[in-house]
């Protein structure tokens, strides 16, 4: 099976869907379900809007790697609503799928800068493994 993923990158060149496929311990996902994906070098969540049998991708689709919340916190109407309105308002998709979730539920991301050069740890102005 395989899972069409709206990810969390707020982007012109990312607003779009993105396919992944669901490994058997995942098989209970359904749209509308929070997913962890992996995107480039880095991993970030995303929605499920659709699910398929096939792919016209010829390539090795990326595994899901994890469903969030036991149940979906957003409806297939729901789902079907956020590709309208980022039709209408001209706003990206997953911006509407984030507005639709209370505050609490959003994605929070944090990055850590690491120095990886004797002249960067010596800088005064640049904490170790801080939090930005």
């Amino acid at each position: 099976m395989i899972a069409q993923v709206s990810v969390d990158v707020a982007a012109k060149q990312t607003d779009r869907v993105f396919e992944y496929h669901i490994p058997q311990e995942l098989t209970d996902v359904a749209v509308g379900s929070r997913v962890v994906v992996p995107f480039g070098r880095r991993k970030v969540q995303g929605f499920v809007v659709g699910i398929s049998k096939t792919t016209s991708y010829t390539g090795k689709l990326k595994d899901l790697l994890v469903v969030v919340d036991e149940l979906p916190p957003l409806t297939p109407e729901l789902i079907t609503l956020s590709k309208t309105l980022a039709d209408k308002i001209f706003a990206y998709r997953i911006t509407i799928l984030q507005s639709m979730l209370p505050r609490v539920m959003r994605a929070n991301y944090r990055k850590i800068l690491v120095p990886i050069t004797e002249e960067a740890k010596n800088l005064k102005f640049l904490k170790v493994n801080h939090l930005i």
